[in-house]
């Protein structure tokens, strides 16, 4: 440089602008990651809200749920249930482990796992609403049975089946736990705090149900976010339709799988031919 014109304040802000155009794809790739978080944020929110509004709705018909469509244990009969109390006990010591470390249950940060428990719960009811109750199972089922959703008929009190999620749809991990879940039809799922409708009264009351055939239903993590980010607090929304499609295609092609196997035992298979007759008729 000419000694004559030297000019250091001219040469820094020169650099400074080119780290600034370097950056400027990571800082803007940053901003649209931010936005994403956010929309994906307000949408859980919305979904919440969706499933307590379900809730709402089924607890006047007598469901015992809490917000959440979650089958809540609090309002079954320990005359009938001689557990009742000790599940009682584990479910709440898992509400203080969660206070213990200063996470508030409504602020805490949904799993995958959690975000599709709620979304298959949501889309289900709009489409299945009208002729199922279509709710999350409870903690102490979904915790020592592996089973997510039960899906109960609303004429008959009859549960016809239950919902397991996997979060692949293809590979290995996928493979393996849509194997494990097919196979605990081998004995068919026992669902410990389930639903059923007095015959006398018509009420709908806490029963132990045994062979209840279980389905998986695959999604991955890229399609869920996917989902979340198209759900509609209204009508269903065209990937909610896509969605619902996708999973009764699944379901349908495990109900053949299974009727096809020597293994189930009949009345599994009874109320596996129930709910495809039912699904035909959606």
């Amino acid at each position: 440089m000419n000694k004559f014109f030297k000019n250091d304040g001219l040469d820094n802000l020169i650099r400074e602008e080119e780290w600034k155009e370097k950056q400027r794809p990571i800082t803007q790739h940053r901003e649209m990651m931010g936005k994403e978080q956010e929309l994906k944020e307000k949408k859980i929110i919305e979904l919440k809200e969706f499933l307590k509004s379900i809730a709402g709705k089924l607890k006047e018909e007598g469901v015992p749920i809490a917000d959440d469509c979650r089958i809540n244990i609090g309002f079954f009969n320990e005359k009938r249930f001689p557990k009742l109390k000790e599940d009682l006990e584990r479910v709440n010591g898992w509400q203080e482990e969660l206070e213990n470390k200063k996470i508030n249950p409504e602020e805490q940060k949904e799993t995958a796992g959690e975000q599709l428990e709620m979304l298959k719960t949501a889309v289900f009811n709009k489409f299945m609403g009208k002729k199922f109750i279509v709710v999350r199972s409870s903690k102490i089922d979904d915790f020592d049975g592996g089973i997510d959703n039960v899906i109960m008929e609303k004429t008959t009190g009859n549960i016809v089946s239950a919902f397991d999620e996997v979060s692949d749809e293809e590979g290995e991990v996928f493979r393996k736990k849509a194997s494990a879940v097919m196979d605990k039809n081998k004995l068919g799922t026992r669902l410990k705090y389930g639903l059923s409708i007095d015959p006398t009264s018509k009420r709908i009351i806490g029963q132990t149900i045994s062979n209840i055939p279980i389905f998986y239903l695959p999604l991955s993590k890229k399609n869920l976010e996917e989902a979340i980010k198209n759900f509609s607090t209204g009508e269903p929304s065209k990937n909610e339709e896509e969605l619902f499609e996708k999973f009764m295609s699944s379901i349908f092609g495990q109900i053949k799988e299974l009727y096809g196997r020597n293994d189930i035992p009949f009345r599994c298979k009874e109320k596996i031919k129930q709910f495809a007759d039912d699904l035909k008729q959606i």
